[in-house]
């Protein structure tokens, strides 16, 4: 899964869909034993304010994701 980083051309809002696969890879580089799902499931855990899947509108103010452009992609 590919993440990304979206703002609303409306309101400005920003937002974080996907996890960056680096940060799962550095949490496997420190030994932990858990399967990578398990890794990617405490990734979305430990930062509740990212979303798994794109939105299809704006959280903040309702606009259609195609309002919404692609600032930021990370891997």
């Amino acid at each position: 899964m590919p993440g990304h980083i979206l703002k609303c051309g409306k309101c400005g809002a920003v937002v974080r869909v996907g996890y960056p696969s680096l940060a799962v890879d550095y949490a496997e580089g420190f030994g932990r034993t858990e399967s990578r799902e398990q890794l990617v499931e405490d990734f979305f855990e430990l930062n509740p304010g990212v979303l798994r899947d794109e939105p299809e509108k704006c959280p903040k103010c309702g606009a259609p994701r195609k309002e919404m452009a692609a600032i930021h992609s990370y891997l």
